[in-house]
């Protein structure tokens, strides 16, 4: 209809029926499209390009032709043989099942054939099984007791494992009475050795859990191996108590801990990991978790009561020892030690339990050095009575007057507290374990050294003072005054 009457054209339908590529092409339409528009010589010349195309494609086609023709018949060749070789298949596939068949009738008929001696043999095979176990409960009782004579336990105790299920099995048989008999009293024998063997105070952690899991292994009550093993344990520890209890008389408090005292730590370090690795950590031990905890921590427990007892003893005396600086290392030293066991042990508390053993003997030491200064007060003052006499004191030689004498009381006293103050200062030296501890720092400054030392020798001064009788002389009174 546009076109009919001068309506716009669809400029896209032109150009594909003009182009010689498009699907759509029209030679009509392209005829009178191009003499419509170009003039004769355009003309000649596009049909010289378009032979020229013409001639192009011709031989590109022939090339093509000439290429593909080789990779053409090379594929007529392929496929002719292939139909060649499966008819040559067919043929041997059709063999191949006529023997397969042939040999599924022979595999039939020989099944048949030896079905009885099948039978047969599976009867003599289960005999022959009967017998090799039968023969193996007559020799146990001979191979356990060799076993034992060679100490090979684990060995033994492997025989005994493999054959007590035959055992359980026959149990109802008269015949194997007798040697279910030996077998019982064999493992009496094994069992006693192993008890022994747990029972020897060098006895090392391997051994221990493998002892535990032999024992196990022959139902032995785990309860009953604890008890052995602690046993055993207490005995070790019960000496080195012993030892802490009376150490030699030439130790100082340093050698006294770093030897006697380290000595228990050790083993009881021991007798802990131990513990744990047998116990604890077993899966064949089957007590509870909890249960296994309470006995280690009573267990230590009554032990470390001991220790701590003695420790404390011996610390009360060190308290009252002139060397202050042996006894702080001592009381740092022992606090140190106690670490790692704790680590080993937290339910046991033992870092709480040193640090008041620490603290009580710090105390103890502030109450001597409290003693001192009430003493050196007291014999201060009996000096400075003579020096108002006419025979005076080697320290108030040459001191005539009231106020010399008060200048030296009051440089004695000062001085005194002085000495004593730096030795009560050595207790929260910066390389002192015990003393880095927010909970002993305050308190010991405030409670122990401020109000128990300090406060208490002012104290004591002034009571001093105040109790003086009317019948001493005035100048002395003026001194104290």
């Amino acid at each position: 209809i546009n076109a009919e009457y001068g309506g716009v054209k669809n400029e896209d339908n032109g150009d594909r029926n003009v182009d010689v590529n498009s699907d759509q092409f029209d030679s009509d339409v392209f005829m009178k499209d191009i003499l419509g528009k170009k003039h004769l010589d355009e003309l000649l010349g596009h049909q010289t390009t378009l032979l020229k195309e013409i001639r192009t494609l011709d031989s590109e086609m022939q090339t093509l032709v000439y290429e593909n023709y080789n990779k053409f018949i090379s594929a007529t060749d392929t496929i002719r043989r292939m139909k060649d070789d499966f008819k040559h298949m067919e043929e041997q596939m059709e063999v191949v099942m006529g023997n397969m068949d042939s040999i599924s009738t022979f595999s039939t008929d020989i099944s048949v054939n030896l079905n009885d001696s099948r039978q047969k043999i599976t009867k003599l095979s289960s005999v022959h099984s009967l017998l090799t176990k039968l023969q193996t409960l007559f020799e146990l009782p001979d191979l356990l007791r060799k076993a034992i004579q060679m100490e090979a336990y684990p060995q033994a105790v492997k025989y005994y494992s493999q054959a007590a299920a035959i055992l359980s099995q026959y149990e109802h048989v008269n015949s194997f009475d007798g040697i279910r008999e030996d077998c019982e009293q064999t493992v009496k024998l094994l069992v006693q050795a192993l008890k022994e063997n747990l029972a020897k105070p060098d006895v090392t952690v391997p051994q221990v859990v493998e002892i535990t899991d032999m024992l196990i292994e022959l139902n032995q009550p785990v309860e009953d191996i604890i008890k052995l093993y602690l046993e055993t344990a207490h005995t070790v520890l019960q000496a080195d108590i012993d030892a802490v209890a009376s150490p030699p008389d030439d130790q100082d408090i340093l050698e006294f801990i770093d030897t006697t005292g380290y000595s228990f730590l050790g083993s009881i370090s021991l007798s802990i990991s131990t513990f744990t690795t047998a116990f604890c950590d077993n899966s064949n031990v089957i007590l509870p978790q909890t249960q296994l905890e309470t006995i280690l921590s009573d267990f230590c427990y009554e032990h470390f009561s001991e220790y701590f007892k003695h420790m404390q003893s011996r610390f009360t005396t060190e308290a009252r020892a002139p060397d202050n600086a042996m006894l702080v290392r001592g009381l740092d030293r022992f606090y140190r030690r106690l670490q790692p066991v704790h680590t080993l042990l937290p339910s046991a508390s033992l870092d709480r339990i040193a640090g008041e053993i620490v603290t009580n003997t710090i105390r103890q030491r502030i109450d001597y050095f409290t003693e001192t200064l009430h003493l050196h007060y007291t014999e201060t003052l009996t000096d400075v009575k003579q020096a108002l006499m006419v025979s005076k004191p080697a320290q108030f030689e040459g001191q005539n007057t009231l106020q010399d004498i008060m200048s030296t009381l009051k440089a004695s006293l000062v001085g005194k507290l002085k000495l004593v103050l730096v030795n009560v200062k050595e207790f929260i030296s910066a390389d002192i374990t015990f003393a880095n501890k927010p909970y002993f720092r305050g308190p010991f400054c405030v409670h122990d050294i401020k109000q128990g030392l300090v406060m208490r020798y002012l104290e004591f001064i002034l009571q001093s003072v105040g109790g003086l009788e009317e019948s001493v002389p005035p100048a002395l009174l003026l001194v104290t005054a």
